[in-house]
This record gives C-alpha cells, structure tokens and sequence, in this order.
C-alpha cells in the first residue's frame, strides 16, 4: 500500500463529499435503523387513483392516509350516524337484505283501508254494513289484490253479544261478500255492522 493522502478524490476536495445536503437543499430520508426499527427497504410513490402509495421490502401496504381521506376509512371517532362511511356490508348482509321504513309506506291508513308490505303482502280493512233484508254486504277493496285474495274474515260490531254474527264468502281479488245473521236465524236487521279484513298479494 502507498499510504498516500491525496488532497482530492476524483478531482473533488473533502468539503464536496461533506456537504451533500446542502448541495441536494434537502435532507434525505434515512433508511430504516430507527428506535423499534428494521434495516428493511422502504418504497414510497404516487399510485393509481392519485393516492400516495408505500411499499415494505416486497409487501405493499396500500395507500397513506391524509386528513383529507379520513371519511373513507374507519376509525372510532367517525362510527356511527353522520361518519359519512358507506359500507359494502351491514353484519355480512348488502342492502338490499333489508326493509327499508319508507318500504312499509305505501299504505291507507283510513278507516277503510290496505297497506302493501315489501314481499308482496297486502291488508285490507273496512266496515260491512246492512242495507237491506238480506242481511248481505258487498264489500269493495279499496286496492284490487294483483293476484288473489288468500284470507278474509269479518266481526259484528253490535254492543252485545251475540247480537248478531258476520262471516265472509265468495271472496275475489277485487272484494267479498259479508253476510250477517242474527242470533236467533236469519239475517241481520238493516243498520248492523261489522269490520273486515283480508289479506292477499
């Protein structure tokens, strides 16, 4: 070995190998070597859908997360109503697996009345009352079942009991027939009532 100390190292002094921040105008990352840290190689860079992205050795580690990002990811302060989250899944269910209130919605809540359910399933309700001898009501539905009427029952309104019965036949989809009779045979007087309800789809 010559054992020589030259002044200079490829035609640049000692200052040019010493100085290196101040000519880059930045102090670079150091990498790895840290309290609680690996000599592992560290990737950071612009990714797909104008994320900054970080990468561990050969493990990506997705997208760093900004202020700014924060109503995209979960975290306890945004659970709840109001987090602006919108989740793909609710207890492993999509959406569509529930009933929505506004599904329960189309409804008539008058006297006489129907309310359509979301599978399908439709109530109907009224009052049957007599108007002439025959003691026999034909009732109307309020909405037509588009299929056909599965059950139907009526209920005699009258004070006492038994005053008078009702029952229900020659249901359709588009209404019934509801007879009254009077407790002794035979059909109930004019003026006698009853409520109905039937169920279809």
């Amino acid at each position: 070995m010559a054992g020589l100390d030259a002044d200079l190292l490829g035609g640049l002094g000692s200052s040019w190998y010493s100085a290196i921040t101040d000519r880059l105008g930045y102090v670079p990352v150091t990498q790895g070597g840290g309290a609680g840290q690996g000599a592992n190689r560290v990737y950071i860079g612009w990714g797909a859908g104008s994320r900054l992205r970080a990468q561990v050795d050969g493990s990506d580690l997705g997208n760093i997360v900004f202020d700014f990002h924060v109503t995209d990811v979960w975290r306890s302060s945004n659970d709840g109503s109001g987090s602006g989250l919108d989740a793909d899944l609710l207890d492993g269910r999509h959406a569509s697996d529930f009933a929505l209130i506004s599904d329960f919605s189309n409804q008539s809540l008058e006297p006489t009345g129907w309310q359509r359910m979301p599978g399908g399933l439709i109530r109907q309700w009224g009052e049957a009352i007599v108007t002439d001898s025959s003691g026999v009501t034909n009732v109307v539905f309020p909405v037509a079942f588009p299929n056909r009427c599965l059950s139907a029952q009526a209920t005699n309104l009258a004070a006492g009991i038994p005053a008078a019965w009702a029952g229900v036949g020659s249901f359709t989809r588009n209404g019934m027939l509801v007879g009254h009779a009077a407790p002794g045979g035979g059909p109930a007087g004019i003026g006698t009532a009853a409520r109905w309800e039937a169920i279809g789809h």
